[in-house]
């Protein structure tokens, strides 16, 4: 087992990706890799940057993605930089990988899902044997519903984790050696059997406020009522008490910021001494009246205003995840680690580089993507935005 990651930046998005292409070869020496998760900050050739690399690797399972604002390294963070392109490849003999994707259809939408797995669980000749992690890419509006079959299909004891294609200008865009998606309902996925341990993290760096409320009346992502009151109102009020008086008052400017670091959110765990949420973005209000969320609230659920925990930092999230000085990885060998941000947070936190990555020496790629989901293996559901998902493979000795 061995991973390697390499990111490079220039002028050409074709010629940054040779260079890529050239190091994994290189690296290789004498074999393919098995993988490759592929992420780049640009995308005006990204159509011929996939051709490139299928013609370099053309039996190489693939799967890429767009990453927003740069792509999250070991010894770089390329932060708005074009035509970046990053690649970690897993040379795992012993392993297994699987990817499918194509387009859902929405009216059989668990019925195109299951085909998509099975069509992977073809692919790494691994039918009827549960993964060890799934990864995969979605359109927002999916996310959960996708979860939702993988779960019934797997059982819940499968980690799994992902996110949407981080937006690069307007668009947002995810491949695999198979197809290239640029919008609409999809589903891009690998089944991974990788010959080392795991271990997986989430954190939505969110704490609890004292205002809690009810959903009396949701119709799809709109929430019109909470405790009987109209959702914009009680949602506004509860900012009143917490955010300074001149951001609130005026709205036309800071409004956005306001939605973005002050999400609702349902618990759905504790994890130690501290409380999970699943995370509902607020996206846009309408007539001051109704919240339009990324994800679906039900009539009842209990919710809680978020607001930002600035001391758990991007960069001391990343290094709890990762448990570099643990005794958990005590006389252990990392062999690399994959992860995914979100966008909002990469704008509101954090500086130019993540300075905790520099001290990171194991290989470690990451996206920056436009929402995020996983699910605890325990069975409950969390998706949710502004929060870091990381998968450390590593063998116990």
């Amino acid at each position: 087992m061995k991973i390697s990651s390499f990111q490079f930046s220039g002028r050409e998005l074709l010629s940054t990706t040779q260079l890529a292409a050239d190091a994994v070869r290189d690296r290789g020496m004498d074999r393919r890799p098995d993988l490759m998760f592929v992420f780049y900050s640009s995308i005006n050739e990204i159509v011929d940057s996939r051709e490139l690399l299928l013609e370099n690797f053309p039996d190489v399972r693939i799967i890429a993605s767009s990453s927003e604002h740069g792509i999250i390294s070991n010894n770089q963070n390329f932060y708005n930089m074009e035509q970046a392109v990053g690649v970690m490849a897993f040379y795992d003999p012993d392993g297994a990988y699987g990817t499918a994707s194509g387009y859902l259809q929405e009216e059989n939408l668990t019925e195109s899902v299951q085909q998509i797995i099975q069509d992977a669980l073809q692919d790494c000749n691994r039918e009827g044997e549960l993964p060890r992690l799934v990864w995969f890419y979605a359109a927002n509006s999916d996310q959960e519903k996708i979860i939702d079959v993988l779960e019934e299909y797997f059982g819940s004891s499968v980690p799994i984790f992902g996110g949407v294609p981080g937006k690069v200008g307007d668009q947002k865009v995810c491949y695999d050696q198979n197809n290239i998606f640029f919008n609409g309902h999809y589903l891009m996925l690998v089944l991974m059997y990788p010959s080392c341990e795991i271990k997986t993290g989430f954190g939505s760096l969110y704490q609890s406020t004292k205002f809690t409320g009810m959903i009396t009346r949701v119709e799809d992502d709109r929430v019109i009522e909470i405790d009987y009151k109209p959702a914009y109102q009680v949602y506004s009020g509860w900012l009143n008490s917490i955010v300074p008086r001149e951001m609130f008052e005026d709205q036309s400017v800071y409004m956005d910021e306001l939605l973005l670091l002050h999400p609702l959110g349902i618990q759905i765990g504790v994890a130690g001494i501290e409380q999970n949420y699943q995370v509902f973005q607020i996206m846009e209000t309408v007539d001051d009246q109704e919240l339009v969320t990324t994800n679906h609230f039900k009539f009842g659920d209990r919710i809680t205003l978020l607001s930002l925990n600035k001391d758990n930092s991007l960069d001391r999230e990343f290094q709890s995840q990762l448990m570099l000085n643990d005794i958990y990885f005590d006389n252990s060998k990392i062999y690399g680690v994959l992860s995914a941000v979100c966008a909002g947070y990469r704008n509101q936190l954090v500086p130019k580089n993540l300075k905790f990555l520099e001290k990171v020496t194991m290989p470690l790629m990451g996206l920056v993507s436009s929402g995020e989901h996983g699910r605890f293996t325990n069975g409950t559901n969390h998706e949710s935005n502004l929060m870091i998902e990381s998968v450390i493979f590593y063998e116990r000795h």
